[in-house]
């Protein structure tokens, strides 16, 4: 039980970080546009799994 607790927690950390990235204008607009949308779909996949 405590493991996917701990998984889900991980997965909010990471949705968290990469929602504030997106956020985050100049950040955002330093990446290139496929470092972008590999976050994006980083950021699709954890919201899916927790």
């Amino acid at each position: 039980m405590s493991f996917l607790l701990e998984e889900s927690l991980d997965g909010l950390k990471k949705v968290r970080e990469l929602q504030d990235l997106r956020d985050n204008k100049e950040r955002w607009h330093q990446l290139t546009r496929q470092q972008q949308i590999a976050s994006m779909s980083e950021l699709a996949t954890h919201e899916r799994q927790v």
